[in-house]
């Protein structure tokens, strides 16, 4: 699967009035923590390759997820990766097994998700501990992509926009290049 999405960041004004067209406009699907377990691989250095492997961990659900992502390629302000989802039974087990493997966890996010569907894209409100709050777009057709970067020019967030990877941005403020 391919996946395209483009993030921004939010300041408490541009939150409530982005929500407040989302609750009108598009449906809330879920409201969903989530933590994150990104590990390293044992002989490719993913920070270099722009690929990450997450085990991703639904608290209210108990739905766990073991995600691949590949490189990160630049479609105007866009990015594309392949991604690679694979639901299993237990993130210690699968955790216990990359580690047998040589894997190594990297760092954790922990997020406050709200996803909402929109006609051709789905949308995501992120509290992400310990960096702030930010909007996902992601494409499900084509021609979305000219709603949402309208979206992003209405409530001011065009500047705004965020390249970095969450991880990348946690790793950042540990002081950690990767």
């Amino acid at each position: 699967m391919i996946e395209v999405e483009i993030k921004a960041r939010l300041d408490s004004s541009s939150l409530k009035s982005l929500e407040a067209f989302l609750n009108s406009e598009c449906k809330m699907i879920k409201r969903e923590k989530q933590s994150d377990i990104y590990l390293q691989h044992p002989c490719r250095d993913f920070a270099r390759t722009d690929e990450a492997l997450r085990v991703r961990v639904e608290e209210k659900s108990g739905r766990v997820e073991l995600c691949y992502k590949g490189s990160r390629e630049k479609l105007l302000q866009f990015k594309k990766r392949e991604e690679i989802r694979v639901e299993v039974d237990s993130a210690e087990g699968v955790i216990e097994l990359l580690k047998k493997l040589g894997f190594t966890p990297v760092a954790t996010v922990v997020k406050s998700r709200t996803v909402y569907e929109c006609q051709g894209f789905e949308v995501s409100i992120d509290d992400v501990k310990g960096l702030g709050t930010f909007v996902e777009f992601e494409l499900k057709s084509k021609d979305s992509e000219r709603k949402v970067l309208g979206l992003l020019e209405r409530f001011g967030l065009l500047n705004r926009m965020e390249q970095k990877t969450y991880l990348e941005l946690i790793l950042e403020r540990k002081g950690s290049g990767g």
